[in-house]
Parts: structure tokens; C-alpha cells; sequence
């Protein structure tokens, strides 16, 4: 399925994308797990992220993801021929970055997170 732009607002509960193509990923979540599977063609991705686990796997990059974590884990898995720039922050937790990339740095991947645990791998 492909879509121009999705803008989600969430609250309580748990969150599925699967197998879409977009051009843009507006999501703001509350409480909850948000998971994200696609091999299809992604755009900008910008995840605002309350309290809750976030799993995302990305098989077709292009374009910048800004996440912005609160409180729980986020597990991001690229190819590894993805051409991104891996940038981190977190205040308390680990960051554990395992994954291999292009070396071709066209986009960003900034990731923050608040409390809790960031891995990413291939």
C-alpha cells in the first residue's frame, strides 16, 4: 500500500504499521508499544515517543528519521546498505549501535532518548 503523508496523534494502547509506503511519518505516541515493519519505500519519519516500547524495521530508506524517545526501548533495524548518518543521545540507559551502513551518510537518523534502552542493528 502506498500513502503521501500519515499524521498519527496516539494515546493509550498499541500501534501496527505494516508493509506501507509513505512519503512522511508525522506519529506522536502516549502509552504503548508502536511497531513499524515495512520493506516498502519510506520517506521523513518523526516519532515523538511517550512511555512504551518502539520497534522499527526498515527495509527501503529514503529519507531523515528524528525520534524522540521518553521512557521505554526503541529497536531499530536498517539494511545494511542503508545510506544514513547515525546520530545518539540518551540520558538514562544504553545505546547499544551494532548496525552496519552504507558509509554514504544522505540522510540522518537522529535518535534521543530519555530513560530506557536504544539498539540498533542490520
Amino acid at each position: 500500500m502506498k500513502v503521501n503523508d500519515i499524521d498519527i496523534k496516539g494515546g493509550v494502547g498499541e500501534l501496527l504499521i505494516e508493509n506501507i509506503s509513505f512519503n512522511k511519518l508525522d506519529l506522536s505516541s502516549g502509552v504503548g508499544s508502536v511497531d513499524i515493519y515495512t520493506n516498502e519505500r519510506t520517506g521523513e519519519i518523526d516519532i515523538k515517543g511517550g512511555v512504551g516500547d518502539v520497534n522499527i524495521s526498515l527495509g527501503d530508506i529514503n529519507g531523515n528519521l528524528k525520534f524522540e524517545g521518553g521512557m521505554g526501548s526503541a529497536n531499530i533495524k536498517i539494511p545494511s546498505d542503508a545510506p544514513v548518518n547515525i546520530k545518539t543521545e540518551s540520558g538514562l540507559g544504553n545505546s547499544n549501535i551494532r548496525a552496519k551502513t552504507s558509509g554514504e551518510n544522505k540522510y540522518i537518523f537522529d535518535i534521543t532518548m530519555g530513560i530506557g534502552e536504544l539498539n540498533i542493528t542490520n
